[in-house]
């Protein structure tokens, strides 16, 4: 069964909280939703990537959950995210 795509706000920030960032990605999951912003982040300029500590991915009902880069970029790297790292790759 596939899994569900929603729309969720992400908000990249920095140290202390202060948001750098934010994007409106749709995904299946928070973790994608993660990943897909920060390519776009990325895309947008890598001084922001950079400066980043974490992203806080907004899901409806309930508090925003908050994934380290280091956690994006290590799911990023499992074998069963290759066809995403492959639509990164081919924009």
């Amino acid at each position: 069964m596939a899994a569900s795509i929603t729309s969720m706000t992400v908000a990249l920030k920095v140290q202390g909280g202060t948001s750098v960032a934010d994007a409106c990605v749709d995904a299946a999951t928070p973790i994608e939703a993660a990943a897909i912003a920060l390519h776009q982040f990325r895309r947008q300029g890598g001084r922001v990537f950079e400066r980043a500590a974490f992203v806080d991915v907004a899901t409806t009902p309930g508090e925003p959950v908050r994934f380290s880069i280091s956690e994006v970029i290590a799911w990023l790297k499992r074998p069963e995210q290759a066809a995403l790292v492959q639509r990164f790759q081919a924009v």
